[in-house]
């Protein structure tokens, strides 16, 4: 079950500037555009492996464009495919844990400001997700809150508490423009006011 088609069709009915982007003729068809989307939300692992089209993205990156990773994209990716993925795209993050925890909103991150719905977002809350490791402070949108600890009853039962300090949405500028991870793996609440804000169809 796919627990993001919500947030693809927030996507679509809010924005044609916008692009909710599975498969590769539509990508291809978004990067060759005269006018090419403000910001492009990939959910599709496969794509990971075309090096003529992570160019493409990055270049659209670089010219101010908004790339963000998610949707079941992170529930189907493998580490081989989304470290050098990110390495491509001019981030250098990797891929950490997998656990449900409470994260908190990073005030002090440098795109919060700009983001349309920013006063709107979560200050904290609890999300099962794929989490990034390696991935600098001012490029973390949340993080782990003080005092979280493991709520995945297969950690807690493994006797393991103490979280590592992982991120599960990070935001950094690479060129002009953004690439975001979205790790959040059954779309919890508040999730879907983050990817909207990023995406510049946030409203507060």
């Amino acid at each position: 079950m796919d627990f993001h088609f919500p947030l693809r069709d927030a996507i679509r009915s809010r924005a044609s500037s916008c692009l909710y982007l599975d498969t590769l003729p539509k990508a291809l068809a978004a990067l060759t555009s005269p006018t090419p989307p403000s910001a492009i939300w990939i959910t599709n692992e496969a794509l990971a492996e075309l090096p003529s089209l992570l160019s493409a993205l990055r270049s659209y990156t670089e010219r101010g464009g908004t790339i963000v990773l998610g949707g079941s994209l992170q529930s189907c990716i493998t580490i081989s495919l989304l470290d050098p993925l990110f390495e491509s795209l001019g981030v250098g993050w990797k891929m950490g844990g997998y656990h449900r925890t409470t994260h908190a909103l990073v005030s002090s991150h440098p795109r919060l400001a700009a983001l349309p719905g920013a006063a709107s977002l979560p200050q904290s809350y609890s999300m099962k997700a794929v989490l990034l490791k390696g991935v600098p402070d001012h490029e973390a949108l949340y993080q782990q809150a003080e005092g979280s600890r493991h709520e995945s009853l297969s950690m807690q039962l493994g006797g393991v508490e103490k979280v590592d300090k992982e991120t599960p949405i990070a935001v950094g500028q690479v060129g002009k423009g953004w690439v975001a991870w979205i790790g959040d793996a059954n779309a919890d609440k508040g999730t879907e006011k983050v990817v909207l804000a990023i995406m510049g169809l946030g409203k507060d």
